[in-house]
């Protein structure tokens, strides 16, 4: 999806909001203030701009996930693109930690892996079983965009965020500069802050963007034990 053009840089977006609050001494906390905004943005929602897609080789029973990974794109995320020089199209079923620790009790090479898990910990993607000779694959998958360092003002304050909405933004910081002066229209503005982010999320997500089947809610639903 094409990202909407008029964007602005961090500075502009604070300068803004903070001169519409009308308390332009806040400028440091408010750096500080638009990375957790944008953060939450990002952690929150699926946006269609965020999705990635990695080409890699697979020698060994992990892999190194890339630097920006925040989780896979879907349940089809990873598949091999090539098994000795040969171009396949072959799906890597995503299971859970507890399903691929299970299933590592039977054979340990193959052609090409069938299973695989993300190791969260040590931002790995686990494989099994393990490729007899590397494959090569292709990762689909949601980032997260990094933090802007604050310190480096003349960076940060250059720096355009990915998340494309700025009014969004600026009304957010605005938002924080009522709060923080403790002025009663706080409120008023954080109502607003939501409705018009659900406007955005009706307008930022295309009808194919995102998947058609609702996940459950993985606390109260697990899938069955399957023997493999």
């Amino acid at each position: 999806m094409p990202l909407p053009t008029g964007r602005l840089s961090r500075g502009t977006i604070i300068s803004e909001a903070l001169k519409k609050a009308g308390n332009t001494k806040l400028t440091a906390a408010a750096r500080i203030k638009l990375n957790r905004i944008l953060e939450n943005l990002y952690l929150e929602y699926d946006w269609p701009w965020l999705t990635a897609a990695g080409a890699f080789s697979i020698g060994g029973a992990s892999f190194a996930l890339p630097g920006d990974f925040l989780k896979p794109a879907d349940d089809a995320a990873l598949y091999v693109t090539s098994v000795n020089g040969v171009a396949v199209r072959h799906e890597v079923r995503e299971v859970d930690r507890e399903t691929y620790e299970r299933v590592l009790t039977t054979d340990t090479t193959a052609d090409r892996p069938t299973f695989w898990c993300v190791d969260y910990t040590n931002s790995l993607g686990l494989v099994y079983p393990t490729p007899v000779a590397p494959v090569s694959a292709t990762l689909r998958y949601k980032t997260l965009p990094a933090d802007v360092d604050v310190i480096q003002t003349a960076a940060y304050d250059a720096d355009i965020p990915t998340f494309p909405y700025h009014n969004y933004l600026i009304d957010a910081v605005y938002q924080y500069a009522l709060e923080h002066d403790e002025d009663l229209r706080a409120n008023e503005e954080l109502a607003k802050l939501k409705l018009s982010l659900a406007q955005i999320r009706g307008t930022s997500n295309p009808l194919r963007s995102q998947p058609q089947t609702i996940p459950l809610e993985p606390s109260r639903f697990r899938t069955p034990p399957r023997r493999w």
